[in-house]
């Protein structure tokens, strides 16, 4: 999907090490698919969506992966108060454990609410 050199031209932080880096790619890429609800990268493939849609999509993916590099340890470490996010019809709470911590960058939603994949939009054209 992404290689390291991509990650970089894209903005990501230089700090994240290259052969960590397809451990983090491969976790982000699963956690921006799990709110998506599909695998964009393959849907863009096959021409299901728009290049403006697929790029806020591998932005938020590096996102993740800077968060997760970022944080994922103090995450481990113990539990955190987990942000409440709602962009347009969709929200993402807090399970009512108290136990969870933010498992998502607060970048992950802008970008994929610009691509249009929260809030009910069904893709985003350039024009």
């Amino acid at each position: 999907m992404m290689t390291y050199q991509e990650y970089i031209d894209f903005g990501g932080y230089d700090g994240v090490k290259e052969d960590a880096f397809d451990t983090l790619l491969k976790s982000a890429k699963r956690q921006v698919d799990r709110l998506v609800g599909y695998n964009a990268a393959d849907q863009h493939e096959r021409g299901f969506l728009s290049d403006f849609a697929f790029e806020q999509y591998q932005n938020a993916v590096v996102a993740q992966i800077e968060y997760t590099h970022f944080v994922g340890v103090e995450t481990i470490a113990g539990p955190q108060e987990m942000t409440d996010v709602s962009v347009g019809n969709f929200s993402y709470k807090a399970g009512s454990t108290g136990a969870g911590s933010q498992k998502y960058s607060n970048e992950v939603f802008d970008y994929l609410a610009g691509g249009g994949f929260l809030g009910g939009a069904v893709d985003v054209y350039e024009g």
